[in-house]
Formats: structure tokens, sequence, C-alpha cells
């Protein structure tokens, strides 16, 4: 196969993948694929199907030795490796993924959570705490910075975020490094603005905390206890259970 004529071959099967994605793809073809991108310059179609020739299947070149690989005609040190680290990706997957996901149920797990993060910050940031439907914690993410007293947030931005990680449920959170977590008119407007926005896209608001170095603060539980008990404001580490 020629230099130009390989080039177009690479080109054709990375549009393949990427339009239609990897599970059309034969066995030699995955193997083919993986090692172009440790060949820049060979056919790595010769190489897969020796690889297969070798060991039996594609799953067998996978558990094949780093020095094992070495004896296929093509592959040399950086592709042994290489196809030794998917084994190993592939078993850290599996055992991140059915490892127990902490739950966050309720304003108390939220806010000590959260302040183990947060707390020793010496400028505002503000997280998303992405939870699934069994309120199973996906992923924390801090989404924006400022300075001492101020960071900016774009709603829009929580909203993408929440859709990207196919989350159900939302706490935001952010930090008062001036050591006072009493909730300003700002934290409530951006509170009702981003569970109006959320709404849209099904997926719920559950809280908005704020972290201080004195504790943390839940606005959900300070409305609900102003609520019931007129001015009464009881803020940290109050445990309202969040709807499961």
């Amino acid at each position: 196969m020629s230099t130009s004529t390989h080039h177009y071959h690479r080109q054709r099967m990375f549009e393949r993948a990427d339009k239609t994605g990897l599970d059309s793809f034969a066995d030699h073809e995955l193997l083919e694929y993986m090692l172009f991108f440790t060949q820049a310059r060979k056919n790595t179609n010769n190489i897969a199907h020796g690889l297969i020739e070798e060991f039996g299947s594609f799953e067998n070149v996978l558990d094949a030795n780093f020095f094992d690989l070495q004896k296929v005609s093509g592959v040399g040190p950086n592709s042994a490796r290489f196809l030794n680290l998917f084994l190993y990706v592939l078993k850290r997957y599996n055992s991140n993924k059915t490892r127990p996901k902490q739950r966050i149920t309720n304003v108390r797990e939220a806010g000590e959570y959260l302040s183990a993060v947060m707390m020793h910050s010496n400028k505002e940031e503000v997280y998303i705490l992405l939870l699934d439907v069994k309120s199973r914690i996906i992923r924390l993410k801090c989404i924006a910075q400022g300075t001492i007293d101020e960071v900016p947030l774009y709603v829009r931005e929580v909203v993408a975020e929440a859709i990207r990680s196919n989350s159900k449920k939302v706490i935001l959170a952010h930090c008062h490094p001036n050591g006072s977590f009493n909730a300003s008119k700002n934290d409530i407007d951006l509170t009702i603005s981003l569970n109006k926005a959320l709404s849209t896209v099904n997926i719920s608001l559950l809280d908005h905390i704020i972290v201080s170095k004195e504790g943390y603060a839940s606005i959900l539980a300070n409305i609900q206890l102003k609520a019931h008990n007129g001015s009464k404001d009881i803020l940290s580490q109050y445990e309202i259970d969040y709807e499961l």
C-alpha cells in the first residue's frame, strides 16, 4: 500500500469511527485502528492480522504480555505497552463503575461533603454536585472561581454541565472565604433562576449550599425554617431530607 493510499485509508477509518462508532468494526479492524496511535506510518492492517493469527483472538491479544506481543512483526515496545494498557484501563473502569456510590439524601450530608472540599478556600468558588435519579454522586465539578467576595456564574453553564453528565439532580454550592454563611439577595435570586432553568429540562435543583470557615448553610433550609418559624434563622447542619 503506497503512502498516499495508506493515508486515505486511515482517514476513511477515522471518518467511519466518527460517524458510526466502533461497534461495526471487525476484531482485526479495531486492532488496526488502535495501532494507528502508536504506528504513524506503518500499515497496521497487516500487524493486526498478524497479532490475531499469533494469539488466536482479539481478547487473547489484549491478554498477551509485553514481551510476547513484540514477537509479532511490526510490534515494537510502544505498541506493546499501548495494547497492555487497555486491559488495565478496562479493569480499573469496571472496578470503579461497580463500586457503590455515595448518596446525598439530606442537607447534613450535602453540607459535610461540600465543606470538606471548600472550607479552606481563600477565594469564592462555585461547585455543582451532580447526582443520578437515586441521589448517588456522579461527579463534583468546580464551574467558577472569583475573588475573595465575588464570583461570576452563568446559569446556562450549570444547565449544560448537568445535561452533559446525565444527572437528574443538582446541588449548587459556593464558599464565602470571609467567614459568613448568610445568603445574600443575589444568592437567593441565583437559586430561583437556576431552579427554573433546570426544571425546563426535567432536572431538580435540590439545594444551594453556602460554605464558610465557620460551617455551612442551606438556602433551602433557611427558606423552610423562616416559613415555619417566622424570622428564626437556624442554618448550620439543619437536617432536612431531600426528596428521593
